[in-house]
């Protein structure tokens, strides 16, 4: 009988492997070679891991794996995780397969696992830019490269202010694949306090 696994123990050593975990993202990567869907699990300890699955593949649970739900996943590869920047500090990432098997399960936590850096230790370098951090802040100001022009749907990137609650600042982008998600709510949004949040975003240096 293959046994569950918390995904802090995942070793390929382990010979056949079943997690319980939710799909916390799903988005769209690419490779020199392919298009891949890209997924960040965790388990009901709170533990995060990174998967992969290679569209070419057309499997049929691809679309099954919806943001928000649990699953058991069984019969996947575990590879050693060596990308420059990764989503989780997992040593580990999941390769799904055509074999893999993909099964609803119910929640095992209502929680959303977010662990939110402190703006100041973003700002004196002492979170690891490797990995993925989660930020939430109010926004203050959003901008783009022609500061005389109004936000617009059709921006290419959006860089946003945000202020935490004991008024640090940090300077974010948001690449084009997310400017129209951020208008729609930007468009429709009321209040005058705007919060924002950011998971799994990439730490980078700020140049000048």
């Amino acid at each position: 009988m293959v046994r569950f696994v918390d995904v802090s123990d995942l070793v390929p050593t382990i010979p056949k492997k079943r997690i319980k975990v939710k799909v916390l993202r799903r988005y769209d990567g690419f490779t020199l070679f392919n298009s891949t869907l890209e997924l960040i699990l965790v388990d009901k300890r709170g533990t995060m891991i990174h998967a992969v699955l290679n569209k070419d593949l057309h499997v049929g649970y691809s679309e099954k794996l919806i943001e928000g739900r649990w699953f058991v996943i069984s019969n996947f590869d575990l590879i050693l995780a060596m990308e420059t920047f990764r989503p989780t500090p997992h040593l580990f990432e999941i390769h799904l397969k055509t074999s893999t098997s993909v099964r609803k399960w119910k929640a095992l936590q209502p929680k959303h696992f977010f662990a939110f850096a402190r703006f100041q230790d973003v700002l004196d370098g002492l979170v690891n830019p490797v990995f993925g951090v989660d930020l939430i802040g109010g926004v203050m100001s959003v901008g783009n490269y022609d500061e005389d022009v109004s936000p617009d749907i059709t921006w290419n990137q959006v860089y946003l202010e945000l202020e935490n609650e004991k008024q640090v600042f940090v300077h974010c982008q948001l690449p084009s694949e997310y400017s129209r998600e951020f208008f729609d709510g930007w468009k429709t949004c009321v209040d005058n306090i705007i919060i924002c949040v950011l998971r799994f975003a990439k730490l980078e240096m700020a140049q000048g």
